[in-house]
């Protein structure tokens, strides 16, 4: 399938295999492996491009005083309530592009952190 590259797209088509921000709920969802109940979101400056990028924190366990409750469910896929500026990106980026990326970044003591872009 092609790229469009010279438009921009207006309310593009949402596929649900991969991740999206569903308006009803008003919750991220997205495929994870493992059963997480806690997460943060946070930000990191990219030392090469001096960029913002978002990430999220998740656990099984509660691995910090500021997570929240997230819910994954029987078929694998990750329910999170967003905020603030963490919430307006993801939902700019959906509208946009129609889906999010959300990928496997690395692991912590107690965390696995995804990046959101």
């Amino acid at each position: 399938m092609a790229l469009i590259l010279k438009y921009n797209l207006i309310n593009p088509a949402i596929d649900k295999k991969k991740p999206y921000y569903d308006e009803k709920t008003k919750t991220l969802k997205f495929q994870v492996k493992s059963n997480y109940r806690y997460f943060i979101q946070a930000t990191q400056i990219n030392q090469v491009t001096h960029i913002k990028e978002y990430f999220l924190l998740l656990g099984t366990e509660k691995f910090d005083d500021a997570c929240k409750k997230c819910q994954t469910n029987q078929y694998g896929k990750c329910s999170v309530s967003l905020s603030g500026e963490f919430k307006e990106f993801v939902i700019e980026e959906c509208k946009e592009r129609g889906n999010i990326i959300v990928e496997y970044t690395e692991s912590d003591e107690g965390y696995d952190a995804y990046n959101v872009r």
